[in-house]
């Protein structure tokens, strides 16, 4: 189903939004740790535009067996894996120039000039042509050529502002990436951007995009039914989190993610708590996400909370 679903450039948030489920939902499906109700399968035929019976062979075929890592699956040709590498080619550099303070002995460059002035503009820009992409995959290249702007801008840096800065813009970004590759099934790249996401985000400053690097990294262990090694890097993304903006809803989303990887090693106690602090997320008002690397609204929180009862073997709770 993951395989038909990128062919047609729907991302699993959007196919998510067409079904009225959550994101995680279509995670688990295509993850082979669910499967779709029969009365969801019909809807789901359609969104993909194959019949029920291909829809069902898809189903069979891509159910994994055992404790079987998905592997890392290629974009799509030789040319879609030219422009991955191309990506991850950038990854040594730019964590480099985020460790490294740059030079003081010129003035500012004109790359880094330049992205400074547009500021926040140029990011929120990227996020919004991912948005509104029919084929996710096909804004690769207008991140590849960010990140190259972005990693000239880190070595024209001169002052520590400017630094600081132009490391939360590349946070920013490498998370688009490392969302494009997750989408992509080619998890263990998206971790490695995910990674240096946390890092840029860690030198700018910002400490929701860190603590979201960080939760998105765990989605990639989570995927991989790993959740106890999610655990780790999902308390880390709390405590980040508190630090954060208190008007955003960083820590509630991080709480719902929580809220899974509790579930997925049976501790029912600790998923209610987890699955409670997002709830909170209500309080807050319609500015406390960005549509952007922050989607979170906790619109699709009672349904996260069914199937979180459903894997702790609650039915009872999760029907309610």
């Amino acid at each position: 189903m993951a395989a038909l679903r990128t062919s047609q450039g729907c991302s699993q948030e959007e196919l998510a939004e067409a079904l009225a489920v959550a994101p995680s939902t279509v995670i688990r499906w295509e993850g082979g740790r669910a499967a779709p109700q029969p009365h969801q399968r019909p809807r789901i035929a359609a969104v993909l535009g194959v019949t029920l019976s291909e829809l069902e062979g898809l189903l069979f075929e891509e159910r994994p067996t055992g404790n079987a890592v998905l592997p890392d699956a290629p974009l799509r040709g030789t040319e879609d894996d030219m422009k991955r590498r191309d990506v991850l080619g950038l990854l040594a550099v730019t964590s480099a120039l985020v460790t490294l303070p740059g030079p003081d002995d010129a003035s500012r460059g004109h790359t880094a000039a330049a992205l400074l002035e547009a500021g926040d503009d140029l990011r929120r820009s990227l996020w919004r042509v991912y948005s509104l992409s029919d084929s996710k995959q096909s804004v690769l290249p207008a991140v590849r050529k960010q990140l190259d702007t972005l990693t000239t801008g880190l070595a024209e840096a001169r002052t520590a502002a400017d630094r600081v800065r132009l490391c939360a813009m590349t946070a920013d970004v490498y998370q688009l990436a490392g969302e494009l590759f997750f989408d992509a099934n080619r998890y263990t790249d998206a971790a490695r951007c995910y990674t240096l996401a946390a890092q840029a985000a860690q030198a700018g400053g910002d400490d929701d995009l860190w603590a979201r690097a960080m939760t998105r990294h765990a989605y990639v262990e989570l995927y991989a039914r790993r959740a106890p090694a999610a655990q780790p890097l999902l308390a880390a993304a709390a405590r980040i989190a508190q630090r954060g903006d208190s008007t955003l809803s960083t820590r509630h989303w991080v709480a719902a993610v929580e809220a899974e990887a509790y579930a997925a090693v049976g501790d029912f106690d600790a998923c209610t708590r987890s699955l409670d602090e997002a709830e909170k997320v209500h309080v807050l008002d319609g500015s406390s996400h960005n549509g952007g690397w922050l989607r979170f609204n906790g619109a699709r929180l009672p349904e996260e909370r069914g199937a979180c009862y459903l894997r702790l073997g609650r039915p009872d709770l999760a029907h309610e």
